[in-house]
C-alpha cells in the first residue's frame, strides 16, 4: 500500500518497524487464544480431574508454531510487493522447514542440523503434554532468524548495500542458528517437563531406577528387515531420527545411550 515509505521517512529504525509489525499480530494471536482459554475455564470449572497443564502446554505450542508463520510472512513480504507473491512464497517456506529435515540422512553432523531445522512435529510435543526444551528453543530461534533476516533485507534497501555486505549478513545469522541447534539438541543439555497429571510421557518410577543402575556406557543396535513389505516408508538412513524420537524417554535419564 505503500505506507513502508511513510515509515522510512519516520525516524525509526528499521528493527522497530518489523518488531511493531511482529508484535502487533502476536497481539493478535493472543486475542484469539484468549477466546480458546474460554472453553479451557469452562472445561476446568465441569469436568472432573480437567488436564488443565495437558491444555496449557497445547496451547503454548499452537501460539509459538503461529508466531513463527509470521515470522515467515514477514520476511517475505519484505521481498516483494505482491501479496499473492508473499503468500505463495510463504507457503513455499513452510513446506521447505517441513521437508528440510529428510536431507542429509546419511551425515551425522548434517542430519542433526537439518533434522533440527524441521519444523515437523514440534507441535505434537506441546500436544502430547510435554515441554521439551529443544522444542522451547527452535521456535524463538526460528522466529528470531526470519525477522533478523528481514531487518537485513530492509537495510540493505534503505542504505543501498551491496550484495555481498547483505549476503555475509544472511549467513551470519544463519550459522548461528546452526551452532545453537547442534548444541540444544545434546541430549545432555535437554531438559523435560512432562504436564500431563499421570506423567504420561515419563518412564514409570520402577523403570527410572532400572535405568540408574545400569553403570558405564550404553548402545542400542537397532535391525531392520529389508525385505518387509514397509520397508520403503523407513528404510535408511530415514529411521535413524526416527529412533532416537523413539528412546528419547530412555535417554532423557541416561543421556550417554548410543544409538547405532
Amino acid at each position: 500500500s505503500g505506507a513502508i515509505k511513510l515509515l522510512y521517512s519516520s525516524p525509526i529504525s528499521s528493527t522497530q518497524i518489523i518488531l511493531g509489525k511482529f508484535l502487533c499480530m502476536v497481539f493478535y494471536t493472543l486475542i484469539l487464544l484468549a477466546i480458546l482459554c474460554i472453553y479451557l475455564i469452562i472445561g476446568w470449572c465441569t469436568i472432573e480431574n480437567f488436564e488443565a497443564g495437558w491444555v496449557l502446554c497445547g496451547l503454548l505450542g499452537l501460539f509459538l508454531v503461529v508466531c513463527t508463520y509470521m515470522a515467515v510472512g514477514i520476511f517475505m513480504s519484505s521481498l516483494t510487493t505482491y501479496q499473492i507473491i508473499a503468500a505463495v512464497g510463504t507457503f513455499i517456506i513452510l513446506m521447505l522447514l517441513s521437508m528440510v529435515g529428510g536431507w542429509g540422512q546419511q551425515y551425522d553432523f548434517v542430519r542433526e542440523i537439518t533434522y533440527w531445522l524441521s519444523i515437523n512435529g514440534r507441535a505434537n510435543t506441546f500436544i502430547n503434554g510435554m515441554l521439551c526444551s529443544e522444542d522451547l528453543i527452535y521456535f524463538p530461534v526460528v522466529i528470531a532468524m526470519f525477522l533478523a533476516l528481514t531487518i537485513i533485507r530492509l537495510n540493505s534497501v534503505r542504505q543501498k548495500q551491496r550484495f555481498m555486505i547483505t549476503a555475509g549478513k544472511n549467513m551470519v545469522v544463519i550459522a548461528i542458528v546452526v551452532v545453537v541447534a547442534f548444541v540444544s539438541s545434546r541430549p545432555a543439555l535437554t531438559g523435560y517437563y512432562d504436564a500431563t497429571h499421570t506423567k504420561l510421557n515419563t518412564l514409570t518410577p520402577l523403570s527410572q531406577e532400572i535405568i540408574e543402575k545400569v553403570e558405564g556406557g550404553m548402545t542400542i543396535t537397532a535391525y531392520v528387515n529389508v525385505l518387509d513389505r514397509g520397508y520403503s516408508s523407513y528404510r535408511y538412513p530415514d529411521f535413524i531420527m526416527a529412533n532416537q524420537l523413539y528412546f528419547r524417554q530412555y535417554t532423557r535419564f541416561k543421556p550417554e545411550i548410543k544409538l547405532k
